[in-house]
């Protein structure tokens, strides 16, 4: 059994975990961990967006990563070929500054080239977006009334880099994103599936266009 410090397990069940979320109204200061613009393409992905429902009435959503790219056939993906149109999401690696955790948050490309890429050219000067903290505010309580507002937090840069917050997970590794095939191994409504495999040699897929 491994053990864990005090300060380990104390954070572990602060609440919150590994995905940043934020309740109507409120807000929190975080830091987004990337040095560069350029490496936000290394967290797009084109995706569907897959809700299912437990045995006991629960719903539950899954983020699939869906293999049809150029050249390939959309017959290769079973949620393409049965018309459901894949969508552009951005998983955005942060430091919740208020509990202290890396934490991940996940956006469509849409918001990310429309809310956050213009705030984060205000701090282009800085050797690393990590060197800002931003603060992060909720105003609204369903899908059509909520957005998220970020402002940079004043006189709050300083010389750290996203490789001081420690290390990053891959949003596989997060379960933010599911790699396609990997689904139809989970039951859903205590019955097993029946699905499409991923063709041979498929590796996940990402893509910065915008949808």
């Amino acid at each position: 059994m491994a053990q864990v410090s005090f300060e380990k397990a104390d954070k572990a069940n602060e609440g919150g975990g590994r995905f940043f979320k934020l309740s109507s109204d409120e807000s929190k200061q975080v830091r987004f961990l990337w040095d560069r613009w350029e490496e936000v393409e290394k967290w797009i992905y084109q995706v569907h967006e897959i809700t299912n429902t437990t045995p006991d009435g629960k719903r539950t959503f899954s983020t699939i990563d869906c293999p049809v790219v150029e050249g390939v056939d959309k017959s290769a993906c079973k949620y393409c070929s049965r018309g459901e149109v894949p969508v552009y999401r951005v998983i955005i690696p942060l430091f919740n500054v208020e509990e202290g955790r890396i934490q991940y948050w996940k956006r469509s490309y849409k918001w990310l080239t429309s809310n956050l890429k213009p705030v984060l050219d205000e701090v282009t000067h800085l050797p690393s977006i990590a060197n800002q903290t931003f603060k992060i505010k909720r105003t609204g309580s369903d899908m059509q009334s909520t957005s998220y507002n970020v402002v940079p937090v004043m006189n709050s840069s300083d010389a750290r880099t996203k490789a001081d917050f420690g290390e990053v997970e891959n949003p596989y590794d997060s379960g933010l994103v599911r790699r396609y095939g990997e689904e139809d191994n989970q039951p859903q409504q205590g019955q097993p599936q029946q699905g499409f495999a991923p063709q041979a040699g498929y590796q996940p897929r990402r893509t910065t266009e915008v949808f």
